[in-house]
């Protein structure tokens, strides 16, 4: 049972029945030639871009499997399955970094590098950079992550900076308070009892009172001075390496941004040329040769 199928003629407009099957037909209005072949293909290409763009990944790969079971090497299908398992809109979007890295680029390398073997001899180098430039995205984008860990981290390094160097110093200046005043209590006590060879015991206490305010005093100056001090240039000196990564990173992302936008030109030079299907002039009847 033959398929039929309607179309409009893009040069009269008139409308057309004609088998699916049939590769060239003649419009009965204007008597102008159609290769329905590549008539076919073109409005499969228009869907699958409407669907890409509705985010429909799925319907325009259908499309793109549609096209390249007739041609397997039909260039836009294999560019257009890389770009369904990228979920990327268009191949418009390939020229922004950031875009690119968003998406899903793994399974967007392992498509491009399959599509690479299908495509025919002279399309294979827009391919080649194609995998490039995707290789350069994922390098971006695992760079982009380092950086931000390594802020997050110079962040709480900055925090704990006072954090941590408050609590600590508060447990080493309670611990050696605790053993100076424990040891002077001890002290005190057992030459009290003995004072019997101080002839002036009050002049003993005022001493000992002294030497505990000295003693509080020293310990004040060591805590807020040497120990805070240690404590704060050991997490500045974490602070430091890390600045000093994250920069490292920074420099490194601007490299790849670079490459980037190197590759991607490259990739344009490749470009295949693509000739669409002509709308054949109309020309009336009574104008045609022969007629």
């Amino acid at each position: 049972m033959r398929e039929l199928v309607s179309y409009n003629c893009k040069t009269c407009g008139g409308g057309l029945i004609v088998e699916r099957n049939q590769a060239v037909f003649n419009c009965p209005f204007c008597g102008n030639a159609f290769d329905l072949v590549r008539l076919q293909r073109e409005e499969l290409l228009s869907d699958a871009a409407s669907s890409m763009m509705q985010m429909e990944f799925q319907a325009a790969r259908q499309r793109y499997e549609t096209i390249l079971s007739k041609d397997p090497q039909d260039f836009e299908a294999l560019l257009g399955l890389v770009l369904c398992d990228g979920k990327l809109r268009s191949a418009g979007s390939l020229e922004n970094l950031s875009r690119m890295a968003s998406c899903d680029l793994n399974d967007m390398k392992k498509t491009a590098s399959k599509v690479k073997n299908r495509a025919v001899g002279e399309d294979t180098p827009y391919f080649e950079k194609l995998e490039k430039l995707i290789d350069t995205a994922i390098e971006y984008r695992q760079n982009s992550n380092d950086k931000a860990s390594l802020h997050e981290e110079y962040l709480n390094q900055s925090k704990a900076t006072i954090t941590t160097g408050e609590s600590w110093k508060a447990k080493y200046a309670f611990a050696v308070l605790g053993i100076y005043y424990g040891l002077y209590i001890v002290s005190f006590l057992s030459l009290y009892f003995s004072a019997n060879s101080f002839r002036n015991l009050t002049y003993f206490i005022f001493i000992y009172i002294a030497l505990a305010i000295v003693g509080l005093i020293l310990t004040i100056i060591v805590f807020e001075v040497v120990v805070k001090r240690i404590l704060m240039d050991k997490r500045r000196g974490k602070m430091y390496a890390i600045s000093y990564s994250e920069d490292i990173a920074g420099k490194k992302i601007e490299d790849i941004k670079a490459r980037f936008e190197t590759i991607y030109a490259e990739l344009k030079e490749n470009e295949p040329v693509i000739e669409k299907a002509q709308i054949p002039k109309y020309v009336p009847p009574e104008n045609r040769a022969g007629g």
